[in-house]
Order: structure tokens, then C-alpha cells, then sequence
């Protein structure tokens, strides 16, 4: 869990009923098919969360609303390995864009993304 990320951005602790409204949340105009988390594990274990939805604003666009890792892997590449396979993933099914949401109070987050030289997008090559 990363309860710092928690506190920031849903005023933790986060209830279940948060929880399912967040996995049907979708941006204006978008079906619930486009919308997908996924988990990455390391040993078995959860250690991130994604959340992407497709053609969002754009049909090429694959928008993350949500790449969180758990506080006791932070630093440690699993953020940038999970960034990989999802920027391989993307351009493997077409997509020539990936577009970002981060809250700006986010400053791990912010860092993160600024750190990868990535501050709104990453653009795919074909």
C-alpha cells in the first residue's frame, strides 16, 4: 500500500466503496471496455498498480490515469520497469501516444514523470 499517495489524493483511508468508484471512473465520452487496470507483482507479491484507458482523448492516446507503487518498493525500479512494459505494450497494440494524469500535489509523482523527461506525454515511435 502507499498510504502517503492515499492521503494526498482520496483523503484516506480509502473504503471500498472509494475503491469501486475509482475502477468505473472514466473520463467523459469513454466505455467502461476501454478502461483496464492492471497489477505488476514481483515474487508473487502486488507491488503496482496501473490504470489505463484507451483512445482517450484520442483514439492513438493510451491515457495513465494511475501508475502507483507500493512505499516499500519505491526506488527500487519498479516504477521504471512498469513504465517499459507499458510503453512496449502500447506501441505493440498501436497506439502512438501515452498521456499522463498526475496530481501536481504529487510530488514523488511529479518528480517521477520529470525525471523521465516526461511532463505531459510520451510520444511512441513505430
Amino acid at each position: 500500500s502507499n498510504e502517503e499517495f492515499l492521503r494526498l489524493t482520496e483523503g484516506y483511508p480509502l473504503t471500498e466503496e472509494d475503491f469501486l468508484k475509482n475502477i468505473t471512473e472514466l473520463p467523459p465520452g469513454v466505455a467502461l471496455e476501454s478502461k483496464h487496470f492492471f497489477v505488476a507483482y514481483r515474487f508473487s507479491q502486488p507491488v503496482a498498480l496501473i490504470d489505463a484507458v484507451e483512445g482517450y482523448p484520442q483514439d492513438e492516446i493510451l491515457f495513465l490515469g494511475l501508475l502507483v507503487v507500493d512505499k516499500s518498493c519505491q526506488q527500487q525500479g519498479v516504477g521504471s520497469i512498469a513504465l517499459a512494459k507499458i510503453t512496449e505494450a502500447a506501441a505493440q497494440n498501436g497506439f502512438t501516444a501515452i498521456r499522463l494524469g498526475c496530481w501536481s500535489q504529487n510530488e514523488k509523482g511529479m518528480k517521477f514523470w520529470q525525471d523521465r523527461g516526461i511532463p505531459r506525454g510520451i510520444l511512441l515511435s513505430r
